[in-house]
């Protein structure tokens, strides 16, 4: 939640968060979110973006890299997210982790638009690596994050279901105010 300082008194006054009315389409709420993925959404836990969905593809809308080469696949909701959210994101997840560093590499290269593109050295000077890591270390793991306004009770049990059974996977809501 935020708060602001109270300029009547010395309290917080809570923030309402707005409809997502700003930003029309929800492929404009992937772009905010993929261009803001290191430097400010996850302070402390940064990711790089590798791939962002191509229209009318089986997609997730976002994939990124974290420090450890681990894959992170965003499936994202405009407004609520619901228990197909989840379902997407794991049919998602089961497509990517055969990915082995040459289609992650194949998939940097596009989404950053230059073929000369070196995945592990645009990794190592992402994260202040001393040392690359080995190709066998990206996509070991893969994480998944949904996004959405608000989320329904069913995504909400099967996340907590998932993550009992070690799946790393987490609901993010977003909140737009002005």
């Amino acid at each position: 939640m935020l708060y602001k300082l109270s300029k009547s008194g010395k309290r917080f006054d809570s923030i309402e968060p707005m409809p997502f009315e700003g930003l029309p389409k929800e492929k404009h709420l992937e772009d905010l979110i993929a261009q803001n993925l290191f430097d400010v959404l996850f302070e402390g836990n940064e990711l790089m973006p590798i791939k962002q969905e191509r229209q009318w593809q089986p997609e997730a809308d976002i994939y990124a890299l974290n420090k450890q080469g681990d894959l992170v696949i965003f499936e994202l909701k405009k407004d609520m997210a619901g228990g197909g959210a989840l379902h997407q994101a794991l049919r998602y997840c089961e497509e990517a982790a055969q990915d082995g560093y040459e289609a992650l590499q194949r998939h940097y290269r596009k989404y950053r638009n230059d073929s000369a593109l070196d995945l592990q050295e645009a990794h190592r000077e992402t994260f202040g690596l001393e040392h690359a890591l080995d190709r066998s270390a990206f996509n070991r793991q893969q994480h998944l994050v949904v996004v959405g306004s608000a989320s329904d009770n069913a995504l909400m049990r099967n996340v907590r279901y998932w993550k009992s059974r070690g799946l790393s996977i987490d609901f993010i809501p977003y909140r737009i105010y002005q």
